[in-house]
């Protein structure tokens, strides 16, 4: 039986927490060793419009994305959207969706389609689920050496918990203290690739199908 690829999905949101509303959806398509086989980006015609942008945690990006858009970056309806990718994870035999806290995309997803789509559902079948956060935060920023990067370059929350964000995964592996995400779904979708080859290079069990908030608690010390 072939080896089943993996998506990884990141979305950028207007609306708030309570109705999420995706601007910019992007999504990498790699293989088990982390080698990358697609890529795919677009902004979302329904949402990207100033009085919803207006509402975006990231609003200020808003001049970076016409320049990507200048370069070539595309914009369409959700409907298409949906189209696209279901293509994709059939053509490239993907059997697993990621995402670096993936049950605030699976809401996001979901919210919108409700909204923008005229189909029940936006993935056209199962897949088993793998939340790239808690893996993380299990199996490389729970241990020491994360801790002591961490306490080195002050990646602590204001009320001393160590950072548990894809940021601080990209910038420990990478010996990148300084780095900063651009927050835009593509690139986002990269940073967190790079963290899964990492992990799939360690040939540990995959935490399928774990659904689970508060994931940051994992990587804190215990006493």
């Amino acid at each position: 039986m072939k080896t089943k690829n993996i998506a990884i999905i990141d979305t950028e949101t207007a609306g708030g927490f309570n109705n999420p509303l995706i601007y910019d959806f992007g999504m990498v398509i790699i293989n088990q060793k982390g080698e990358l086989l697609e890529e795919y980006e677009s902004l979302v015609k329904e949402s990207f419009i100033p009085q919803t942008m207006a509402t975006a945690y990231y609003n200020e990006k808003m001049p970076c994305y016409y320049s990507m858009m200048y370069d070539g970056m595309r914009i369409r309806n959700w409907d298409t959207i949906r189209e696209n990718v279901n293509f994709l994870l059939d053509s490239y035999n993907v059997g697993i969706i990621s995402a670096y806290n993936l049950n605030f995309d699976k809401n996001a997803i979901s919210n919108t389609n409700a909204v923008f789509g005229t189909h029940s559902k936006f993935l056209e079948r199962n897949f088993d689920l793998l939340d790239l956060w808690l893996w993380s935060a299990k199996d490389i920023l729970s241990k020491k050496t994360y801790h002591r990067f961490a306490d080195t370059h002050n990646l602590k929350t204001e009320k001393g918990n160590y950072k548990t964000s894809a940021e601080s995964s990209f910038a420990f592996l990478n010996d990148l203290p300084n780095f900063v995400e651009s927050h835009t779904a593509l690139d986002d979708c990269y940073i967190e690739a790079d963290i899964m080859k990492r992990l799939l290079k360690r040939k540990i069990k995959k935490p399928l199908n774990q659904m689970r908030g508060g994931c940051w608690r994992l990587a804190q010390p215990t006493a």
